[in-house]
């Protein structure tokens, strides 16, 4: 069902958002931006996005 992990996270986002009774997207996107920031600048996951990126 889903094609790649940005949509599965997408799709946790708006359902943790949903069943807590929000109806603005706003907070569900600055969460996956939470995220995302998060992961490219955590010391661990920036290495490994490096290497990967260098691969390319």
């Amino acid at each position: 069902m889903f094609e790649d992990d940005i949509t599965r996270l997408a799709w946790a986002i708006a359902a943790k958002h949903f069943a807590r009774g929000q109806t603005d997207p706003t907070p569900m996107i600055a969460e996956g931006m939470r995220l995302e920031r998060e992961r490219w600048t955590s010391p661990e996951t920036n290495a490994d996005n490096q290497r990967k990126t260098a691969q390319s």
